[in-house]
């Protein structure tokens, strides 16, 4: 009897969890396995993607979902934006578990009131979990930063701006290590980096909780080269000159992307920068206009993978200057195109970024590095180009994630 895969995830593609949770569903039917996705919200047409069904499923997920943000707003406390999940959630999923009977069920992003903490133990088959951030090993924050607390038991946290020992992450915390106690879930990581923060977790250590890595993937046969010229041509992109692209969900406006350290690097250094060079921005309106002084081209919103190809081809380099990233799909999109990357070493970039082969890295938030990884970058395209497609069919392709998953999956139902 074949196995059964139900994958859950908040939602079918906005965000870079979800396109990753649909690219390895997707991956694993193509394989020939039995996949499910299970999201609150849908837009998509995938016939294996499904909503819980009846009226109370759907007002109890907009309430939990209501109770998490007014939560998330009330903790801000530090001056900064921080995603901050208490864990709220609802138990409608187990009506989809029973009626579906899967094997294995493969958690993803299960914030914003899809899924309580308390949920996960009413799940009576091997739990895989995606960390697609850390929110799972840590109190409530879902990237630390350089706090270190999560190796105790958080408390006094700094995203809250709290100095209080026994706060609302510690209390999540330990929501976590009661309700998750003898709980058979495995984690995996995508990048090193997460996996290394996991590890170090207390709440993995308390719980012997296991900690793998497997990178995401992608189509290769989608994200893959164009002819250049053309590419500008259909996009309204000016030929022979350098053109540096720049693009997350979020456009300019979310900190943790890094707009703020490119606008740094490119106005302070303008002076190593090729005297042609122009932007290119997507995920972003023309409305939310940069203060340097470059050419700026903005393609908005892409919402496919071939409108995201096609702008990867017409660039000449791909930056990606985050502050703090597990391992974003623009990256591994760009590198698979053969437009190599810039960014800083942090997060799960190095995994993907071999300097002078797929881009290079700079010091982390030093924007004078960044400026020269971007003039390097710039520089060595042509030569970088067909070695970053090469690591890219070689290391990032959907069946040979799909793949990893489903053996993931044998050796967890083995030792159930």
């Amino acid at each position: 009897m074949a196995m059964r895969i139900l994958m859950v995830n908040k939602t079918d593609q906005a965000g870079g969890a979800a396109r990753s949770a649909m690219r390895l569903h997707q991956g694993l039917r193509r394989c020939g396995y039995d996949s499910w996705l299970l999201v609150d919200e849908k837009v998509g047409n995938d016939p294996y993607t499904i909503v819980p069904e009846g009226w109370f499923a759907r007002k109890s997920q907009v309430f939990a979902a209501r109770l998490e943000r007014k939560a998330e707003r009330v903790l801000n406390q530090s001056g900064k934006h921080h995603v901050l999940s208490q864990g709220i959630g609802t138990d409608v999923l187990l009506d989809t578990i029973k009626k579906l009977k899967p094997d294995v069920v493969h958690l993803h992003w299960i914030n914003r009131g899809q899924v309580s903490i308390k949920t996960l133990k009413q799940i009576k088959v091997p739990i895989i979990w995606t960390m697609h951030d850390a929110w799972a090993v840590t109190g409530n924050c879902h990237y630390p930063g350089s706090c270190t607390r999560y190796v105790g038991q958080c408390g006094a946290c700094p995203q809250h701006g709290s100095k209080h020992e026994l706060d609302t992450s510690r209390e999540v915390w330990l929501s976590k290590r009661k309700e998750w106690s003898g709980l058979k879930l495995s984690l995996v990581a995508p990048s090193v980096w997460l996996a290394d923060l996991a590890k170090q977790s207390s709440l993995v250590q308390q719980l012997g909780l296991s900690v793998s890595r497997i990178s995401y993937g992608l189509d290769t046969d989608i994200f893959a080269p164009q002819d250049q010229a053309q590419c500008r041509q259909q996009l309204g992109l000016p030929q022979g000159v350098p053109l540096l692209l720049f693009g997350a969900v979020g456009g300019t406006d979310d900190p943790r992307k890094g707009s703020q350290h490119l606008i740094k690097a490119l106005r302070d250094h303008k002076q190593w920068m090729p005297a042609n060079l122009e932007l290119v921005i997507f995920g972003a309106e023309a409305t939310e206009k940069l203060p340097i002084d470059y050419p700026i081209h903005y393609l908005g919103k892409l919402t496919t993978d071939a409108a995201l190809a096609q702008a990867y081809n017409a660039a000449t380099a791909f930056v990606a200057p985050s502050e703090e990233d597990n391992l974003p799909n623009t990256i591994l999109e760009s590198l698979s195109c053969g437009t190599p990357v810039a960014g800083f070493d942090i997060g799960g970039l190095p995994d993907v970024i071999i300097p002078a082969q797929t881009g290079f890295l700079a010091p982390p938030l030093a924007a004078d590095g960044l400026a020269k990884a971007i003039v390097l970058t710039l520089a060595k395209a042509d030569e970088m180009s067909p070695i970053a497609r090469a690591f890219a069919v070689k290391e990032l392709g959907l069946v040979r994630q799909a793949e990893m998953y489903y053996r993931l999956y044998n050796a967890v139902l083995y030792n159930y």
